[in-house]
């Protein structure tokens, strides 16, 4: 996912993976691929994942490696 600084990858990212806890409210539908987002959505998507930006990372890991430690 590419973008410009400030256009919103990040919060979208957080909104499809669930994880925004007190700082806003998502209101409205999600749709991924053109689809209703399923409620269990995050469990489906085991094979995927992502870092936030100001993770820690070490140089030596593989992104497998950063993705598990993420998580």
């Amino acid at each position: 996912l590419m973008g410009e600084s400030g256009a919103g990858k990040t919060t979208l990212l957080n909104v499809l993976a669930q994880c925004v806890s007190g700082v806003g409210v998502v209101t409205g539908e999600q749709f991924f691929s053109g689809q209703p987002l399923p409620i269990d959505f995050q469990a489906q998507t085991l094979v995927s994942g992502y870092c936030q930006q100001l993770d820690t990372h070490l140089p030596e890991a593989t992104v497998h490696e950063a993705l598990l430690f993420s998580a």
